[in-house]
């Protein structure tokens, strides 16, 4: 089996926001320029080393102020952002997480806080200091391990909050949030479909995981298998 290197940081909460991005491509050049020389004059409020030579850099925006989130490798810059997204770094966050697939192939998750709604990961795909792509992960329940049967690594995460509560007949219920389950591949993080179909008809007695209804629940009788699964990842190697 090909053994894949990661690493996870924790770091001290940080969240980034920014204005929206320039459409010219002038202004664009501009950014770039202003952002490699805020770099150079050490401006950036916060500097992540997170392994592999990737930094991530951070400025904090006020109400009329802009920030910028700033992504380089050995000091080449590789990605400048200007949103209204907010990056969340520290010890209530597993991320960001980085991994390596060799011959300069890299994935790197950040985790966005979309308030009030559950945080969601954005992963880009580096391939030799070039992004090759931006994708949408849930958030992980834990760091990557060997969370398959047979041995594979991989990590589970879910897109939505999981609530109890009880209808006016005294019914309990949870809400029918399924988990995904992503194998770490050495082509990349990789949605496992039949994984994910197989344990979430066991935990929630569903036959298709990826069609669920916002708002769908389930009796909270089977609450305990969700809660033993939320164990097992959480505590796997």
């Amino acid at each position: 089996m090909k053994k894949i290197p990661l690493i996870l940081s924790t770091l001290v909460l940080l969240s980034c926001n920014s204005q929206q991005p320039a459409q010219k491509n002038t202004a664009q050049k501009n950014d770039t320029t202003s952002a490699t020389k805020d770099l150079d004059s050490g401006r950036f409020d916060t500097t992540i080393n997170i392994g592999y030579g990737f930094e991530v850099h951070c400025t904090e925006g006020g109400k009329e102020d802009s920030a910028t989130v700033v992504i380089r490798r050995h000091n080449k810059l590789l990605y400048l952002k200007h949103s209204l997204d907010y990056f969340m770094f520290g010890s209530d966050s597993l991320n960001p997480v980085i991994l390596s697939f060799g011959d300069e192939n890299y994935e790197l998750f950040l985790e966005m806080d979309n308030h009030p709604n559950k945080t969601t990961l954005k992963g880009m795909k580096f391939n030799h200091d070039t992004l090759a792509g931006v994708f949408e992960f849930p958030t992980f329940i834990a760091k990557p391990c060997r969370i398959f049967n047979d041995k594979r690594l991989g990590v589970a995460g879910t897109w939505d909050f999981s609530e109890e509560w009880t209808d006016t007949s005294n019914n309990a219920f949870i809400t029918l949030d399924p988990i995904m389950y992503y194998a770490i591949t050495p082509d990349g993080l990789l949605l496992d479909t039949t994984e994910t179909i197989r344990r979430n008809k066991r935990i929630f007695g569903i036959s298709n995981p990826f069609k669920v209804e916002t708002g769908a629940a389930i009796a909270k009788k089977r609450s305990h298998l969700l809660r033993e699964e939320y164990q097992r990842i959480v505590n796997c190697k």
